[in-house]
């Protein structure tokens, strides 16, 4: 065996370590607390029991101030949610979820559709989604233009104070509006949504009482993630 050879072998890296790298930064990302709720969902509520996968990949990001982070919607999500939505156009659907995100920590959530004598062609409803790990929920309303077959475009927009949890220094108090564009498209076992998620985030001025007081200006941020959600129906009764 040559010297190159014996270099370039002590050199050489497993596989695995880039994998490792990157679990790593997301589990960071996690323990900071700087992961919101993923906004994927039909805005037309089905009846009976469904289930959800989502995932997300980031396009970009931007903060004023390391200290303040940048808030990210969660890399993966599953969720199961039950439907009841009646036969009349004249009483609205109602839907509720349990979220189990990326830090394994159940999220309860509830959504109602309007009904749709009040929205003609279009499917329109709010919705409230709990994050345990941000200990704040995010309202959030959903607009649908979709046809027969659930196929069409559609749009997700939320907004919640003190919408960020717990960064190196604390609770951050502040404010953020996330919005998702998506377009629908029916599946053989249910419906599949590709779509945009953005989120702009205002960080407000704190001071920690350490010795001597640790304080942060008022910062702001966004970001932006590119994501698949497949959602599947088990039945309908």
């Amino acid at each position: 065996m040559t010297i190159l050879q014996i270099v370039t072998k002590r050199r050489a890296r497993p596989p695995w370590i880039p994998l490792i790298a990157v679990a790593f930064t997301v589990g960071l990302d996690v323990a900071g607390g700087a992961c919101l709720p993923l906004l994927a969902r039909d805005p037309r509520v089905t009846r009976g029991a469904t289930g959800r996968v989502s995932g997300v990949l980031p396009i970009g990001s931007r903060a004023d101030s390391v200290t303040g982070g940048t808030p990210l919607p969660e890399p993966a999500a599953a969720s199961l949610s039950y439907g009841w939505a009646p036969d009349s156009v004249r009483f609205p659907a109602l839907e509720l979820t349990i979220s189990i995100p990326f830090t394994l920590v159940p999220e309860p959530q509830a959504y109602v559709q309007l009904p749709r004598s009040l929205t003609g062609p279009l499917d329109v409803g709010a919705g409230a989604a709990y994050s345990w790990t941000t200990q704040s929920a995010l309202p959030y309303l959903a607009v649908g233009w979709l046809d027969e077959r659930r196929s069409g475009p559609l749009i997700l927009a939320g907004y919640s104070h003190r919408g960020y949890p717990y960064y190196a220094h604390g609770s951050d108090p502040g404010s953020l509006l996330t919005t998702t564009l998506g377009y629908q498209f029916p599946t053989a076992v249910g419906t599949s949504q590709v779509f945009v998620q953005g989120v702009l985030a205002r960080h407000d001025a704190s001071c920690i009482m350490n010795v001597p007081p640790f304080c942060t200006p008022t910062t702001r941020s966004w970001s932006a993630v590119a994501g698949f959600s497949q959602g599947i129906t088990f039945r309908r009764p």
